[in-house]
């Protein structure tokens, strides 16, 4: 080595002391790295500073640094360390005494005698004092603005969507970030869609928001995006189009999350506690908004609802007003008609003329019969039912009543039952279900004017715990669809069909009440029913009816539509009663009897008929027109009254007296002497399930016979 090499060395070596005595004796803390970024220098004054001595290795001090800042120092050190480019950062270190103070840092990369990178060195200055004067200017002034726009988006009544747009905007104007926008939440997927934006001149929302990760779904409160980059991929998308600092917020209130404002800026920024208070506050005041808006959705769609059902509790009033003096009527048709097909036989005319007259009569006491079935839809309409769940094979239960819907057919409609070789069960009330089907069947062939095909399938399907099949409780479930080749549902009236009185069948033959009341029934046995149309190409309603034995006896979904009501239809989906044969019914075949039976109904035309049927059959009557009547006669002279009587035929809804009361003075009266037998045209839940013996109107002669002969007999 020369002499003048030798001299350069010293020369060097004491202009490096003479640095480092300089940075000493410096009030600027200061620090130096080499080039692996180990700190080897710390003066005196940062020394003094943060309480500690020299570290021999750059990362210790770190741990100096704010937890909010100490990622982002990191990054942003690390970043211009690899780029050997000087950078300026803002963060709070902490002082010897343990407190946080807020410091400017300026870095710069060094270079040796060669020009070679020696490493990075910076000097830090505590500015604390003036920011913090700063902050509290800028705060004072956003809590006014604040005030402001609470105040604002609170009290005016506008639509959701209008003050999402206003409250970005004012994000942006307050926050004073580059860009601000409001984002919703789809929680099936996750994933962000884009729903209000305010940015700055030049700048732009991204085009893609991607999604949160589940776990970001419990955050309650606004957050640094920067925090949680894990969480948030969205973060990281940020980061990759130049957005250094993020501050999220959910939007949400009462666990019903909405979505999320984002606030963001382009340069590195720690958002005070000031600041995510106040967009913590802007998102509550726009979520109490959500909440109202869909709170008033919530009333408009229950009162739509109210309205519906106080049109069918309309309806079940008049149907229970009407039924009993409708079937009173029916009665005393069928109980006539009857006794004029025994005089046509007594009368012996010839052979045309008893056959034509036969027929006439048959043809009305068929008709007053399917009468009597619509009007015992319209009571089961008009009251709750109770319903008898049993496990039925399901495949079994169509095979049964196949030919029933085959008669509901029109000429050119193909019925298709693919129905597999084992039994599929379900705990269900077979009428209901036989209904259900029968209704969907008459639906799916008023469809098809111009024929097709109606494919009735049944299988065996499990429904899993995290199916997403709403209110199915996990287990085995039976099957249904029934499929037709129609011309579809419309799709503008496929979110009406299942409401009350809906229909787009003409009004003498749609009530709009089928599918509403296949929905209840299928409720009601706890299972489902969805459907998928195409127009032009048919429509399929699936069924799944729970194979799963119910932990107790299932009451009607909802009491305002009878589970057993079926659509009206110019061919009633009920078993038609089959006219009379042209030959006269063998009387032989009717019991009958001569025990003497008292008769108590205050409808002058069922007490005659009545009557003249009992007689008919060899009893002895004694009727009453009320039960005063009959009591006032058994003061008179109980033996009249009472003398060999053995039944008691009473109607129940009657002025004065009801047959229930009547038959308990009689009993009273004459304890275990005379039996009692009901009847009405109305009948209640109580009554079918007491162990009274009951008729319900209209009744045949055959079945009056049979009945007195039955309670005579017990």
């Amino acid at each position: 080595m020369t002499k003048s090499h030798t001299l350069f060395r010293d020369t060097l070596s004491e202009a490096e002391k003479d640095f480092r005595r300089m940075c000493d004796n410096s009030p600027i803390c200061i620090w130096m790295s080499n080039t692996s970024g180990t700190g080897f220098f710390f003066n005196k004054a940062w020394r003094s500073y943060t309480g500690e001595d020299v570290a021999e290795r750059f990362g210790e001090w770190y741990e100096n640094i704010h937890p909010d800042e100490r990622n982002m120092v990191s990054a942003r050190h690390n970043k211009h360390f690899a780029a050997r480019a000087p950078y300026r950062v803002e963060y709070r270190l902490r002082r010897h005494d343990g407190v946080y103070r807020w410091i400017i840092s300026h870095a710069s990369p060094y270079y040796d005698s060669k020009n070679h990178f020696a490493g990075f060195i910076s000097a830090c200055i505590d500015f604390n004092d003036q920011h913090e004067f700063e902050n509290t200017l800028a705060m004072r002034a956003l809590k006014q603005t604040a005030l402001a726009a609470y105040g604002r988006l609170a009290l005016e009544v506008r639509k959701f969507g209008e003050l999402t747009h206003e409250a970005v905007n004012v994000i942006l104007e307050t926050l004073h970030v580059d860009c601000a926008y409001l984002t919703s939440l789809n929680h099936d997927t996750h994933e962000l869609t884009l729903e209000a934006f305010a940015c700055r001149l030049g700048q732009n929302p991204p085009s893609e928001l991607g999604h949160v990760k589940p776990v970001a779904l419990s955050i309650t409160r606004a957050m640094q995006m920067a925090d949680d980059r894990e969480n948030f991929p969205l973060a990281q998308l940020l980061a990759s189009k130049g957005i250094q600092s993020s501050l999220i917020c959910p939007v949400g209130s009462g666990g019903q999350l909405y979505g999320y404002f984002f606030a963001n800026t382009r340069s590195v920024r720690t958002f005070s506690s000031d600041a995510i208070d106040f967009i913590q506050g802007l998102s509550n005041v726009l979520a109490a908004v959500h909440q109202r808006e869909h709170a008033e959705k919530a009333l408009a769609e229950s009162e739509q609802k109210l309205l519906q059902a106080q049109k069918v509790e309309a309806v079940g009033l008049l149907a229970g007003g009407i039924a009993h003096d409708f079937n009173n009527l029916l009665t005393a048709i069928c109980g006539y008609t009857e006794l004029l097909q025994k005089d046509i036989t007594r009368l012996s005319l010839n052979e045309d003329a008893t056959r034509t007259l036969r027929a006439h009569t048959a043809g009305i006491e068929n008709a007053a019969l399917r009468a009597s079935k619509l009007v015992r839809q319209l009571l089961t309409f008009s009251r709750t039912q109770s319903t008898q769940i049993a496990r039925i094979d399901i495949n079994a239960l169509i095979l049964d009543f196949k030919d029933l819907i085959t008669a509901f057919l029109r000429s050119g409609i193909h019925l298709e039952l693919k129905l597999g070789p084992e039994p599929v069960y379900a705990y269900v009330d077979r009428n209901q279900i036989e209904q259900v089907i029968l209704n969907l069947a008459i639906n799916s062939r008023d469809a098809m004017s111009k024929g097709g095909s109606l494919t009735i399938s049944v299988a065996s399907a499990e429904v899993a715990a995290s199916s997403e099949a709403n209110g199915l409780e996990p287990g085995r479930y039976a099957q249904i669809s029934i499929a037709d080749t129609g011309s579809g549902i419309p799709p503008e009236i496929q979110d009406k069909i299942f409401t009350p009185f809906f229909t787009t069948k003409p009004k003498s033959r749609g009530t709009g009440l089928g599918l509403v009341t296949c929905v209840n029934i299928v409720k009601t046995a706890h299972g489902k029913i969805s459907f998928e149309t195409a127009q032009g190409k048919g429509t399929t309603f699936t069924l799944l009816l729970p194979d799963i034995a119910p932990a107790r006896t299932v009451a009607p979904a909802d009491a305002s539509v009878s589970p057993f009501f079926l659509e009206h239809d110019s061919n009633p989906p009920i078993p038609a009663p089959q006219p009379k044969q042209d030959a006269p019914a063998d009387e032989s075949d009717l019991p009958t009897g001569d025990e003497t039976i008292i008769l108590v109904e205050d409808d002058a035309a069922i007490r005659e008929v009545t009557a003249a049927i009992l007689e008919s059959l060899g009893y002895t009557v004694r009727a009453y027109g009320t039960g005063e009547a009959l009591l006032t006669q058994y003061r008179v002279d109980v033996n009249t009254v009472l003398a060999d009587a053995k039944l008691l035929i009473t109607d129940i809804n009657m002025p004065g007296i009801s047959g229930r009361q009547l038959a308990d003075r009689m009993r009273t009266m004459h304890p275990g002497e005379m039996r009692v037998l009901f009847i009405s045209g109305f009948v209640t839940a109580s009554l079918q399930k007491s162990t009274a013996h009951f008729l319900e109107k209209p009744f045949t002669r055959d079945i009056l016979a049979r009945k007195v002969r039955e309670v005579l007999d017990e």
